[in-house]
């Protein structure tokens, strides 16, 4: 045990060295003083009671809970890279899609999933450009003109926006490396997110929506709106 430390021992020698401290703590000393091992005769460790058990709590997973992140490429030769994005979509429950760059055709997809309750993406301003986007215009028409019951589009600046997240109500977060527009075009990843970063992903996302400017709501439907009631 002591020759296999000592590879980490020249390491954190030298960033002491680096840091100006003139001792250190090898790693042999940091395992005695944390008991789970035992200087014995002949300059030897030995593990103990204690290590034993904290190296069987560490080969069990179900006893750490480890969740995995989960990623799957976007290949850009696969025919089917879209439709598998919009899959993983409609998997979730009442996510927020957060896509800076959306199209008007990923906004017409995203409108069909009834998983989708909220679309954050930016007006894509930029010094110089006194105007929004003009998709903004579009957009708004089209959440208005479409079916879809209860979904809410807002924006943002563009330097307020980078990143591409699916924020389902809870559970994992989606990462997508590349925006809705050029899924099947470039190379890219989808990444399902551990609960610890997921969290503060929807947090962060959380106070940006509260941040951002409504452009178009769809109000649920009621019994004025219904086609088939009869106005007395």
């Amino acid at each position: 045990m002591i020759r296999w430390t000592s590879d980490f021992e020249e390491f954190q020698r030298s960033e002491d060295l680096r840091a100006g401290r003139a001792s250190f703590e090898s790693f042999a000393t940091y395992l005695v003083r944390l008991g789970w091992a035992a200087l014995v005769p002949e300059k030897r460790l030995s593990i103990t009671a204690l290590g034993i058990a904290v190296l069987g709590a560490m080969n069990d997973e179900a006893a750490l809970d480890i969740q995995m992140v989960v990623a799957k490429a976007i290949d850009p030769d696969d025919p089917f890279a879209y439709a598998k994005i919009i899959g993983e979509i409609a998997g979730t429950d009442d996510a927020m899609v957060v896509d800076p760059y959306l199209k008007s055709d990923g906004l017409q997809d995203l409108l069909r999933l009834a998983s989708v309750s909220r679309v954050l993406t930016s007006d894509e301003s930029r010094p110089g450009r006194s105007k929004p986007s003009p998709k903004i215009a579009v957009f708004e028409h089209m959440v208005e003109a479409s079916v879809a019951s209860g979904f809410e589009l807002r924006i943002l600046p563009l330097a307020q926006m980078h990143d591409r997240y699916v924020i389902p109500k809870s559970g994992s977060v989606l990462n997508l490396t590349t925006s809705f527009n050029s899924i099947g075009q470039r190379i890219g990843v989808a990444v399902w997110l551990p609960e610890l970063p997921s969290a503060a992903i929807r947090d962060a996302h959380a106070a940006l929506w509260a941040a951002g400017t409504a452009v178009a709501r769809q109000s649920p439907p009621g019994p004025e709106s219904d086609p088939g009631a009869t106005t007395l």
